[in-house]
């Protein structure tokens, strides 16, 4: 009977881990475009193509949808928003999207062209929508491995309505620890976008020394940043042999009048256990020096003493001699 409820157990948990680790399977599906920028006026209609590729053996049936999503992380990874009041009505575009089928079956190793109408309103303000179309397979859709795990891809839509919009972006954040004892440097640069739009913003690093001369300079990478949303950028800079103070400099611009972005911060670099390494390795030389230099003054004054005891041996005896000549 233990044997039995031994063996019951151990089929549980073996079952059980290779459960969640059949869940976390991907989906055998890649959308493209990943993502697509439509510029449109208001009251102008359009039709995009999203294409769906289903890379497995099987079948894949599955529902198509339309959301609003919003960027809030720092690294850029979007939120699909399956509520529609959980959008703001100043980004939302769901509802000038059309699609021609909520279901789908894509058929082994092929892919279905899904097209998107877009019916931008005649009183919609200028600015960015953003919104997901994604595909989500029924339950007992194979993955990979071969399980019925529930998953869903998305292509991206970035819809902006043409006219005046309000470009605004700041650095809230420009740092950089302030010693190290070697280089490269590390810094972190954080942008905030306040805008009506997504910014993608091109910026240069540069640090200079104490004396003013260039040391080196990197460049951000190219990411966008929706409304509302920060993005952090890291970023290393500098030779691994650096002494003294550095000033990092960052320099760029945003939007489309290059609206620019500043910040500045600095840093020491003092390899401190090579410095006392040489401190002390010149400590221990003045030592022996000193005590080379004691050692020898030592001896001199013995010879010395020892000459002048011989002189007055000597001037004794010569005395000595006289009286014995008288």
């Amino acid at each position: 009977m233990k044997k039995i409820i031994y063996f019951l157990l151990i089929t549980s948990l073996f079952l059980s881990l290779t459960g969640s680790a059949l869940a976390q399977e991907k989906l055998q599906m890649i959308v493209g475009p990943v993502r697509q920028e439509i510029f449109l006026n208001p009251g102008e209609n359009d039709q995009v193509e999203i294409r769906f590729y289903n890379q497995s053996e099987r079948p894949i049936t599955g529902q198509l949808t339309a959301v609003d999503f919003i960027v809030t992380s720092s690294d850029g990874a979007p939120t699909l928003l399956d509520d529609p009041s959980q959008a703001s009505p100043k980004f939302s575009g769901t509802s000038w999207i059309s699609l021609p089928y909520d279901q789908i079956t894509i058929a082994a190793t092929n892919r279905v062209n899904v097209p998107v109408s877009i019916q931008v309103p005649n009183n919609a303000k200028p600015g960015g929508r953003y919104v997901a179309i994604y595909f989500q397979p029924n339950n007992n859709t194979p993955t990979s491995s071969g399980s019925g795990v529930a998953s869903r891809i998305a292509g991206l839509l970035y819809i902006r309505v043409n006219g005046e919009i309000t470009e605004n972006a700041l650095i809230t954040r420009f740092y950089s620890p302030s010693f190290f004892e070697y280089g490269p440097i590390t810094v972190n640069t954080e942008i905030l976008n306040r805008g009506d739009y997504h910014i993608t913003p091109k910026a240069v690093i540069a640090m200079s020394n104490a004396f003013g001369t260039l040391t080196d300079q990197v460049s951000l990478r190219d990411e966008n940043i929706f409304p509302d949303a920060t993005r952090i950028f890291t970023n290393e800079i500098g030779p691994k042999w650096l002494f003294g103070r550095y000033k990092l400099s960052l320099m760029g611009s945003y939007g489309t009048n290059g609206k620019s972005l500043e910040a500045t911060t600095y840093v020491w670099v003092m390899p401190w256990r090579i410095i006392a390494i040489v401190i002390l390795g010149i400590i221990l030389i003045y030592i022996l020096i000193k005590k080379v230099i004691l050692s020898s003054n030592e001896q001199v004054s013995e010879l010395e003493s020892r000459l002048s005891k011989e002189e007055e041996e000597l001037e004794e005896l010569k005395k000595l001699l006289r009286k014995k000549n008288e």
